[in-house]
Formats: C-alpha cells, structure tokens, sequence
C-alpha cells in the first residue's frame, strides 16, 4: 500500500448580529445571536477542480457553536456550508443543534447574489431562519461576519489529510 496526502482548507468563522422571533415563538423584539463556526473541506483537488462543472463547489463540513438568545446559548451545532460560487452565487449554511429546553432546532442561511462588484457586502452578511423539529420557521436572523480583510484572511489554513491507496 502506498500513502498519498490529501490537501485540504479549512478556516474559522464568527458572525453575529439579532433574530427575531415569530409571532408568539418567543421573546419580542431584536435579540443577539452568534455563530462560531470551524469550517473544513477534506480534498481541494475535489472541490475545486476546473475540469468539472462547476469548477467551484461542493459542500464544506461545519462544526461550533450557536447562541440564539431565548433560544440556546452556546449550543454546539454542526452542519454543512454548501457553496455555489459559479451556477448560483450563493453559499448555503445548513446547521442543527439543541436548545436549552433540550429540542432540536436547523439553522438555515444565505449569503446570496455573490458577486465581484458586491462581494464585500455579501460574502460577510448571512440571511438565516431557525426551525424547530417539526420543520416550522419560528426566527429569522442577519448575521455579520469579518468585516476586515485582513482578519479574513489570517483565518485560511491548508491542511494535510493521509490516504491510503491500495
């Protein structure tokens, strides 16, 4: 057997900013909510790989926490941020985690229209919507993100992953 390494990415992410609960689902008004996110992708020669269509996507694991006031704090959650750079312009969060009255609830989330001329506005604003179990949406949220490039950046690691071939 021989081993080759995988090159793989993967970076940290922290976004917050208020949600707000529908109709009677909880607390009125704004409320804070934070995401830490540890995002990963297993193999860039699969992810971005110009010789498919779309040269840049796929679906990146995502692991962290989540706090939602009235809802959960600092609960930890993981999902997937699936990204449609070339078809779609859009990245799509899709993450699950438990509440502090011990339900389940999915985050869902959007940075939509990404596109070079709004890319600084886009890429750092999430869209998002929290279900419960029943698949009911019962808070929508904005969230921020890094808003200096340099600590953008500073975030980006390329790992090195073992596989073995046969």
């Amino acid at each position: 057997m021989f081993g080759r390494r995988k090159l793989g990415w993967k970076t940290h992410e922290f976004g917050c900013g208020t949600h707000r609960f529908l109709g009677d689902g909880g607390p009125p008004g704004a409320l804070p909510i934070r995401l830490e996110l540890d995002l990963r992708i297993g193999s860039l020669r699969d992810f971005v790989n110009p010789l498919a269509l779309p040269a840049v996507s796929g679906v990146m694991a995502c692991e962290g926490t989540v706090s939602a006031e009235g809802l959960a704090q600092d609960a930890p959650c993981s999902g997937t941020l699936e990204m449609r750079l070339l078809t779609e312009r859009v990245l799509r969060y899709a993450l699950s985690f438990q509440g502090d009255d011990g339900e389940t609830y999915r985050f869902f989330g959007e940075k939509p229209d990404l596109r070079l001329r709004n890319l600084y506005r886009t890429l750092f604003t999430l869209h998002g919507a929290i279900h419960d179990a029943e698949g009911k949406e019962i808070s929508r949220s904005t969230l921020f993100f890094y808003r200096g490039t340099p600590a953008f950046m500073a975030n980006q690691r390329l790992t090195y992953s073992a596989e073995v071939s046969p």
